[in-house]
């Protein structure tokens, strides 16, 4: 008779479990349609991201050597203003 009492517990068990894990999935199911649509998007954030830093740096760069050539410009002026 315990035996039957545990084997019905443990089915019963089993079954809530089951039960529990189908109604998550069910909740997931419009959020997993729509993965793929996000990934593109996520994917598409990305490569911009990427492209922004690389031109950010190629400004940056441009910016460094703008000043360089500024200050030798300076520097070449005040000489020949001194001569």
């Amino acid at each position: 008779m315990l035996l039957l009492l545990v084997a019905v517990l443990l089915s019963y068990y089993t079954c809530w479990q089951v039960s529990e894990l189908y109604d998550i999935v069910r909740k997931w199911e419009p959020v997993s349609d729509s993965l793929p649509h996000i990934t593109e998007r996520l994917c598409a954030l990305q490569q911009l991201h990427e492209q922004g830093t690389a031109k950010l740096s190629n400004f940056a760069t441009q910016f460094y050597e703008d000043r360089i050539n500024v200050s030798l410009l300076m520097r070449l002026i005040v000489q020949n203003f001194d001569d």
